[in-house]
């Protein structure tokens, strides 16, 4: 019984993320079959910039930094995420290593979706695909933003 209830609160979630909204239930629930679930503590790395990328993730509890790392070993924060949110994105789709790093702000729990059950929906659902790219340049764009009021890079 319990695994029923964590299967319909999964498709409860997908439900709510801009991506897997324009799936019909039928669709969530597929996919609600294949979606792993992992828990971190908070201040746990859940995954570091240069790892393989294999799964893209939604949060399901808590919250989750995504940084990146600079050439002077600072951080840049790029995001914080609460329920719903992906990330991981970039390097499922394009099946390089990790762009960021993620970090556990607090405990979490997070549903992970990995290339195998997230490439045929794509390719079969025109409108989980346009949502994604939607999602994609739309974080391009306030990447683009936050590079606007840092300004220009100081001269060497």
């Amino acid at each position: 019984m319990e695994a029923l209830a964590e299967r319909d609160d999964t498709e409860a979630l997908l439900s709510e993320c801009l991506i897997f909204h324009a799936l019909d239930s039928n669709g969530r629930r597929q996919l609600a079959s294949r979606v792993k679930h992992a828990h971190h503590f908070a201040g746990e790395t859940i995954f570091s910039a240069g790892e393989p990328g294999r799964s893209m993730m939604i949060v399901a509890s808590g919250s989750v930094r995504v940084t990146l790392p600079t050439n002077g070993g600072d951080e840049i924060t790029l995001a914080d995420f609460e329920r719903g949110a992906v990330l991981g994105e970039i390097a499922l789709l394009d099946g390089r290593p990790r762009s960021a790093s993620a970090t556990a702000l607090t405990d979490c729990e997070l549903l992970l979706l990995d290339r195998t059950a997230i490439g045929p929906l794509l390719r079969s659902n025109t409108r989980a695909c346009m949502a994604i790219i939607e999602m994609l340049c739309d974080r391009l764009r306030q990447a683009d933003e936050r590079m606007a009021i840092a300004g220009p890079a100081p001269d060497c």
